[in-house]
């Protein structure tokens, strides 16, 4: 478990899928309705303010974000904002979100190998071509997301909204590869 206090109203915590096991639950069950969210939610900031001295105020609204990691793991935020003048405090809210592929389109073929020999992971990663174009989908977790952007961007393109782009390979665009595209092409080098 990695927890890393933003400031005094927002904490971070990752956990892996092995933690998710551990406490019994899956990204698809975390649901605030249900009293094993609630238990493992509660256990993960008595863990926040026993390891890291954080104490988030409960008493105001509390924001909590689930973000499914590309690893099987979860990010958890907990954000806590302080009640206002005449509202109630005590607010509850739990959003799930999943982080986003990076998506890069190449020109051609050549511009995908040496952009899978830049990128430096190990994350799976997909491979799509329509009409003589190339994309590559990197499924990473969200602490790589920037730096593979940073290491691939000058092979191709890197559009926007990357979760549309990566639906629309999987719907129109030909899959040459699904899960290991990078390695492959690496050999191609």
């Amino acid at each position: 478990m990695r927890i890393v206090p933003v400031n005094e109203y927002r904490v971070e915590v990752t956990l892996s899928p092995e933690e998710l096991d551990g406490y019994d639950i899956t990204y698809e069950q975390l649901d605030y309705a249900d009293p094993d969210t609630r238990r493992v939610l509660w256990t993960l900031l008595s863990e926040v303010r026993r390891s890291s001295g954080v104490d988030l105020d409960l008493s105001g609204k509390l924001l909590i974000e689930a973000t499914r990691e590309t690893d099987g793991g979860c990010r958890v935020s907990f954000t806590s904002l302080p009640p206002r003048d005449g509202q109630n405090g005590s607010v509850k809210q739990l959003v799930k979100t999943e982080t986003p592929p990076v998506v890069l389109e190449c020109a051609n073929l050549d511009d995908a190998a040496l952009a899978a020999a830049a990128c430096r992971t190990d994350a799976p990663s997909a491979l799509y071509t329509l009409r003589g174009r190339y994309r590559l989908v990197f499924r990473v977790p969200s602490a790589e997301r920037s730096a593979v952007a940073l290491r691939v961007c000058e092979f191709g393109a890197l559009p926007p909204h990357p979760a549309r782009l990566a639906a629309e390979c999987g719907e129109y665009w030909q899959c040459v590869s699904e899960d290991n595209a990078a390695a492959i092409l690496r050999r191609l080098i």
